[in-house]
């Protein structure tokens, strides 16, 4: 994923338990529509983040709270 940039399906497991094949999976939400999940893999594996990048990034919800820290510190 580092190299080539690419990022999978990421879940989020909000209740534990079984799934089986063939279940259904839904989306109910995305937290951040207007930010791609694949640019913040190239932030947090890259770097080189604009300024409203970091500003997005220090409040963004669902973002872990070490990637806020980051954000807040690169924009001093």
């Amino acid at each position: 994923m580092v190299r080539n940039g690419r990022s999978g399906w990421y879940y989020r497991v909000i209740q534990p338990g079984r799934i089986e094949a063939g279940a259904s999976v839904l989306l109910h939400e995305r937290l951040n529509p207007g930010f791609p999940f694949a640019r913040l893999v190239q932030l947090v594996n890259r770097g080189r983040a604009t300024p409203e990048e970091l500003r997005q990034l220090t409040d963004m919800p669902g973002l872990a709270e070490q990637w806020r820290v980051m954000a807040r510190q690169s924009l001093g």
